[in-house]
């Protein structure tokens, strides 16, 4: 027997009409919800939309209802996996074009994923204090030892915002806006870039910047607008990431962060079949 969601819904009389009162809401409680008896592991295949998976889960196509509420979906399109057409879709959507958020970055991260390789006691003991930080001791497998045997990176997500802030003196910033992609075109011929942080009629902050020169003139290009103007001088506000410190973070672009959570989105949870009819006729009850 089919069971559609909406169906469950009380009916009200609203400006004189019948209608279904979508101000009710239901979710799994806590207790079901983190006990782990009650759900598998799915993981959704391209193009697999909620409706397939409830058909072929629980033989029932306007089962989805199911599916989302066991995986606190409230967003069925965004926080549902996208096939690969649709997310590059999404992606030039909201970016503006897939290139473009493959250049600009969202924020810095700790990159012990990109080199698990321990280090030796004496190469620990060589770096500097504040890099010893990303690193933690390695007792072997025996977890009552209390002898180091080597250092290995610690599997910690630390983010930071930017790795540095500029600030540059500017004829006209106005054609400048947050985010912007800049190339910074210095006196002499050398080039840095960066992305907007903040901007006014004299002066653009930006965030994100790379290849900073000591030289203080030049001009900016705004790689999305096509605009520029020159600078006549230039501010170090912050830096985020010191020298000694620089090999341990590294860039996340917009694209690179967008695919990661499309990915997680892959693996959801599925309410064993068994109960899904029982919830079905819950669902009714807590709704009326």
């Amino acid at each position: 027997m089919p069971e559609k969601y909406f169906e469950k819904f009380p009916i009200i009389q609203y400006a004189n009409n019948f209608a279904i009162d979508i101000t009710k809401s239901a979710k799994i409680l806590d207790t079901v919800y983190n006990n782990p008896y009650f759900y598998y592991q799915y993981n959704i295949e391209q193009g697999e939309r909620p409706d397939n998976i409830s058909d072929k889960v629980y033989s029932d196509e306007y089962g989805d209802w199911a599916v989302y509420l066991a995986n606190k979906i409230t967003d069925p399109y965004y926080h549902w996996y996208l096939d690969d057409f649709s997310f590059n879709s999404f992606i030039i959507k909201k970016y503006g074009s897939i290139r473009l958020s493959q250049l600009k970055y969202i924020f810095y991260r700790n990159n012990w994923y990109e080199n698990t390789s321990p280090i030796s006691l004496s190469t620990f003991n060589a770096l500097t204090v504040s890099a010893k930080q990303y690193y933690e001791p390695d007792f072997g497998v025996d977890p009552l030892s209390t002898i180091v045997l080597q250092y290995k990176r610690r599997k910690i997500d630390w983010t930071l915002n930017t790795n540095s802030l500029v600030n540059y003196t500017v004829a006209n910033g106005s054609s400048f806006s947050y985010d912007n992609l800049v190339s910074v075109d210095y006196t002499g011929g050398a080039k840095g870039s960066g992305q907007v942080i903040a901007s006014n009629s004299t002066s653009v902050s930006l965030g994100f910047v790379d290849n900073i020169q000591s030289i203080s003139t030049g001009s900016l290009f705004n790689k999305e607008t096509g605009s520029n103007t020159t600078f006549t001088s230039q501010i170090y506000i912050a830096n985020n990431i010191p020298a000694d410190e620089a090999s341990f973070w590294s860039p996340v672009t917009y694209f690179d962060y967008e695919t990661e959570i499309n990915e997680q989105n892959k693996s959801i949870r599925l309410l064993n079949s068994q109960y899904y009819s029982p919830m079905a006729q819950n669902l009714k009850t807590i709704l009326i």
